[in-house]
């Protein structure tokens, strides 16, 4: 009895990177929804947008651009699905909706810290690092940011223009 518990279980057994991907894309679609609601509610003129932050490389999953960019997606898809399912909001309505409530807040500070595991020559990784803002940028991912230099290895908040960051080319 206990070997087909066991092989029920294991049945049903997600990988941890699907199951933790599921619970934040939830968590945030939620949060949105009450951000939707609010913003119904208060007769705002903008949308009010949730946009969790990319963090330190350190910090675990969500500090890679591209890995914020499934995030965010991911997030959009869970809040469509619960507009669809609770409120019988159609398809392309409840994605336009996610796609303004579910933004991202893109550090450039923390998103430079990367460099400390680029292998070769600064201009490389700069460049890598534009390309990934132009990837979020052309799919709608920012949706706020947080401008701060630094030298690539810690997030020293350095004023722009006192670290290497390429802020300039980032804003443009």
């Amino acid at each position: 009895q206990e070997a087909k518990q066991i092989e029920e279980i294991q049945k049903r057994a997600v990988p941890i990177e699907e199951y933790g991907m599921g619970k934040s894309a939830d968590t945030i679609a939620r949060a949105a929804i009450c951000a939707y609601d609010k913003e119904r509610s208060q007769k705002l003129e903008k949308p009010l947008f949730i946009a969790p932050e990319n963090v330190f490389p350190e910090s675990g999953y969500g500090s890679h651009p591209q890995e914020l960019k499934e995030l965010i997606l991911k997030s959009r898809d869970a809040m469509a699905n619960k507009l669809i399912d609770e409120r019988h909001i159609s398809r392309g309505e409840a994605n336009h909706i996610a796609k303004e409530h579910i933004k991202a807040t893109f550090d450039i500070g923390h998103a430079y810290t990367w460099k400390k595991f680029f292998k070769g020559p600064s201009e490389k990784f700069d460049s890598w690092l534009k390309d990934q803002v132009k990837d979020l940028t052309d799919e709608g991912i920012i949706g706020h940011v947080h401008l701060s230099d630094n030298f690539g290895y810690h997030d020293e908040h350095l004023s722009p223009g006192q670290g290497s960051v390429p802020i300039k080319d980032f804003v443009e």
